[in-house]
């Protein structure tokens, strides 16, 4: 009998190393494949987060890190017309994030550089029911400026804007873009 059970062993492990291991090892790689992207975005975030905390100057000598000046526009009651702030932003990869202040409140930016050198990202108000949004723009050839749209939320009157948005390196001159910026394009009407 220990012939027959020695005999079925082999044929077992046979079979799990022929048949299972492959498919358990494609499993585990398609998994980390998926995976590893989102812990690489995660753990760049928590790095810049820690770094801008610190207010060192690692992270602001490549790609979108540096020293940045910022003009965003408002038609809103709440804010002035023309909103200037300087922001530092350490970016790790093509990812970056910045920690500011501006009119006595505390801001984060985050921002990704993509394909074609299109900036995307997040603002929000340090605050739990602080102003946010999502933010759009184009960085120049020279990495010199970006040229950019925001959309913003608010749990305050008026809740909902979306405005010009310009940055520009320190050290550099300020863009002059052409009014407006963005001509949106309309729809129709009958």
């Amino acid at each position: 009998m220990s012939g027959y059970v020695e005999w079925l062993f082999w044929l077992i492990v046979g079979f799990a190393t022929a048949h299972l291991m492959p498919t358990l090892v494609f499993v585990l790689q398609f998994g980390f494949k998926a995976v590893a992207p989102l812990l690489t975005e995660a753990i760049q975030d928590s790095v810049l987060r820690f770094l801008a905390k610190l207010k060192t100057k690692v992270g602001t000598g490549s790609g979108l890190g540096g020293e940045w000046h910022s003009v965003w526009y408002a038609d809103s009651k709440n804010w002035p017309h023309e909103n200037v702030c300087r922001v530092t932003l350490r970016s790790m990869g093509n990812r970056a994030l910045g920690i500011y202040e501006y009119k006595g409140k505390r801001w984060k930016v985050t921002a990704s550089l993509g394909k074609d050198n299109i900036v995307s990202g997040t603002w929000n108000e340090i605050n739990s029911s602080g102003y946010r949004g999502t933010w759009i723009g184009k960085l120049s050839l020279k990495g010199e400026n970006i040229t950019a749209l925001y959309l913003g939320n608010s749990d305050q009157a008026p809740n909902f804007g979306a405005g010009e948005w310009t940055w520009w390196r320190v050290g550099t001159s300020k863009p002059n873009f052409p009014v407006p910026l963005v001509q949106l394009a309309t729809r129709e009407t009958l």
